[in-house]
């Protein structure tokens, strides 16, 4: 899903390398929160995840690190999800 994820990155217009650099704060949000976010296919299961990473939320001070990168990044895979997972062949997830 990761590449899936980088490839609507750049169909969205962020350059090869925010795409890349997104796709690590996934990673490294998995890592903190201690699950696999890629293997999240449903909107409703990231969502509070989200939430958690977000200004206001319990971790925001992780989601905010790097300027808010990782809170973005979550954001833009949230979207992914929503929207984009089904045009690279993936069934839709709501």
């Amino acid at each position: 899903m990761r590449e899936q994820f980088q490839q609507y990155m750049q169909t969205q217009n962020y350059q090869k390398k925010t795409a890349q650099e997104y796709a690590r704060f996934i990673e490294d949000l998995s890592r903190h929160c201690g699950r696999n976010i890629y293997e999240l296919s449903s909107a409703s299961d990231l969502e509070p995840l989200v939430a958690r990473y977000n200004s206001g939320g319990v971790d925001h001070a992780e989601g905010n690190k790097y300027n808010g990168e990782p809170r973005a990044a979550i954001k833009r895979y949230l979207e992914f999800l929503q929207a984009g997972a089904s045009s690279f062949g993936l069934p839709p997830v709501r």
